[in-house]
């Protein structure tokens, strides 16, 4: 079977400090070897959300090539469904893509059934948790986020034309910036 990888982390930090993207590829690359399917491309969203899929460019580029026969592709494989989507609904939609073009989606740590209706009742439990999860996450760090602002310290991002960043020394080992 002919198929293509789709890799993705979420944020550029993790890019940068290495997270995941080359296991996740070792780890599908494997896969691939031991199903004795061929890879015809690899698709690779550095640092992007999968809850907010309007930045996904690559996820889109995919999507277009293999349903558009850009390749023979028979699959996408990706290493768990929270990595090809965070958002139910696009997961649904994206799904549906692949489906009308004969391509099946292929879940590297979520044994998804192959028949129709069995793909599709645990696709979409597994979407609607990693959704779940998604905005719990988004919840706790909003909080922590907003805690760490009212303590007077800086949180990330442009700093305020102006404005220094300056690092502080706290009594616990972690150097803070405000």
């Amino acid at each position: 079977m002919n198929v293509v990888l789709y890799v993705r982390v979420s944020s550029q930090r993790q890019v940068e400090e290495g997270f995941s993207l080359e296991g996740q590829l070792q780890d599908l690359r494997k896969y691939c070897e031991q199903q004795s399917y061929t890879i015809v491309n690899e698709y690779i969203d550095e640092g992007n959300s999968a809850f907010r899929g309007h930045r996904r460019h690559v996820f889109q580029q995919m999507i277009t090539e293999v349903t558009s026969g850009v390749f023979d592709v028979q699959g996408v494989v990706v290493y768990s469904l929270s990595r090809f989507a965070r958002d139910l609904l696009m997961q649904l939609s994206s799904v549906k893509k692949l489906q009308d073009s004969g391509i099946r989606l292929i879940s590297v740590a979520e044994n998804l059934p192959e028949d129709r209706l069995g793909f599709k009742l645990t696709s979409v439990f597994t979407g609607l948790i990693n959704e779940m999860n998604s905005e719990q996450n988004a919840m706790i760090v909003r909080s922590r986020l907003e805690q760490t602002a009212k303590q007077g310290y800086y949180t990330g991002g442009p700093i305020p034309f102006g404005y220094e960043s300056i690092t502080c020394q706290e009594d616990t080992k972690r150097k803070r910036k405000n």
